[in-house]
């Protein structure tokens, strides 16, 4: 279930007509692809809701009427090269992206890798929600993020701040009212750091 922000977060967002539930499965079917419940349960839930990445717009959905990437009304499925399944990806954006749902619902894209796509969600409207009021800056130096002594120093500040929904076994979430951090907890370093302009 979401959060309450994250239901705001969704009422914000743009929300396009989508292929409906029944004929994304049998699309999936048609093309001898399994019909992973959880895919389906992606597509009812979020297909046609817009995602603004910078300049670009993610269409979230397994299938759309009109497709620059994968094709109109086609699913695109594939193998995963560095674990023995299947994934799906699950917006209308250049696959550069990696936009894609294994057959668990695990969200894979690169870089914001999520036990599920609410996770995905719930990180958006915490990340929208901290930088609504355009006050903040993000650090952006690597070795700043890297530094074991800096990602240390914050955590131990923010202990006690965890966000629970925005947080998985890839990354945990943390706030306060001056600063915004996600933990790479596999990579033993800081994702991203967000700070109020004093």
């Amino acid at each position: 279930m979401l959060s309450e922000r994250a239901r705001r977060f969704l009422d914000q967002c743009e929300r396009t007509t989508a292929v409906p539930t029944a004929d994304a499965e049998r699309i999936l079917r048609a093309g001898d692809w399994p019909t992973a419940p959880a895919w389906l349960e992606f597509h009812d839930r979020y297909a046609g809701y817009v995602e603004r990445i910078y300049r670009d717009a993610a269409v979230w959905g397994l299938v759309h009427e009109d497709s620059f990437w994968f094709g109109s009304r086609r699913a695109e499925v594939d193998q995963d090269e560095d674990e023995d399944g299947l994934f799906i990806y699950c917006a209308e954006l250049h696959p550069a992206y990696g936009y894609r749902l294994d057959t668990t619902g695990r969200f894979l894209a690169y870089g914001q890798e999520a036990s599920s796509f609410d996770v995905h969600v719930e990180r958006l409207a915490v990340w929208r929600e901290f930088t609504a009021d355009h006050q903040t800056h993000k650090i952006v130096d690597q070795e700043r993020l890297h530094d074991p002594e800096y990602r240390a120093e914050l955590l131990a500040r923010l202990g006690e701040r965890p966000i629970p929904e925005a947080s998985d076994s890839n990354f945990t979430w943390y706030a306060d009212e001056e600063t915004l951090v996600a933990d790479d907890i596999r990579r033993g370093y800081l994702s991203s750091v967000l700070l109020r302009r004093s």
